[in-house]
């Protein structure tokens, strides 16, 4: 078993793991990401423990049977780019376990498995680009969401699925959950889901 340490609590820097295998580990990736190269590398039965991990881009490489725990914001999973020879690098995230991470605003471009994997309860949605309706866009939630919804959509980012903690777009998360629950594309996880809400409240958010 190896212990590993990416990035500094009060700094960013560059790090790299080339066309590497690493089983059986602990990785503690912490602060703001510099610039971080995995290329072509598998992360296996690992445990990946994110201390306020924002802005890393975690792509390139795949991730297998491995549990996350901690905070990540703002970061990314999924395909990159060799970049001597700009091809695509295919990856899996496969039969991992999110469900005791924070995920806040995290993207996943590509090569993601998720009814394989656990994801963190209510109030988190994992929102799948490719099944979002047309007029996602009309739905009555919080005009930051919608933005972020607009990034991720299929018109721009294809294979593209985002986990958001939801509250940091409202403090009604019931209205949100009224307005989504029932929504393709979104989708709920753990047993903290709110009751199914009955027409009236539904109405209402829809109004609100």
């Amino acid at each position: 078993e190896q212990f590993m340490e990416i990035g500094h609590k009060y700094q960013s820097f560059a790090s790299s793991i080339l066309y590497s295998e690493i089983k059986d580990s602990t990785i503690v990736i912490s602060g703001k990401g510099g610039y971080l190269s995995l290329t072509d590398s598998t992360f296996e039965n690992c445990t990946i423990n994110g201390q306020k991990a924002y802005q890393y881009f975690l792509t390139s490489a795949s991730w297998l049977n491995c549990k996350f725990e901690g905070r990540f914001f703002d970061c990314v999973f999924g395909f990159g780019f060799d970049s001597t020879t700009l091809k695509k690098i295919p990856i899996k995230i496969e039969n991992c376990d999110f469900s005791n991470a924070n995920l806040d605003i995290v993207a996943f471009r590509g090569g993601l498995y998720y009814s394989t994997c656990k994801w963190p309860s209510f109030p988190h949605v994992l929102v799948i680009a490719d099944e979002l309706p047309d007029n996602f866009n009309e739905l009555p939630l919080p005009p930051e969401l919608i933005g972020f919804l607009r990034v991720c959509h299929r018109e721009n980012s294809h294979d593209t699925a985002v986990a958001y903690d939801l509250t940091r777009f409202d403090k009604d998360l019931e209205r949100i959950y009224s307005v989504t629950f029932n929504v393709p594309g979104f989708h709920f996880f753990g047993d903290s889901t709110p009751l199914i809400p009955n027409g009236k409240y539904i109405e209402s958010s829809q109004a609100y």
